[in-house]
């Protein structure tokens, strides 16, 4: 069964892509492993 509303992945795009502010602060493996930001407002609800 395959669904109809699945975008697939493609990580070669991912090469011509210039670098994140986060990628330039906390470096491109820690980004690649899923790190996100999150608002402190978040946090404290």
């Amino acid at each position: 069964m395959t669904a109809n509303n699945v975008v697939p992945l493609n990580p070669d795009n991912r090469a011509l892509e210039k670098p994140r502010s986060s990628e330039k602060k906390w470096g491109k493996t820690v980004v690649d492993l899923g790190f996100c930001v999150v608002p402190s407002l978040l946090l404290r609800g």
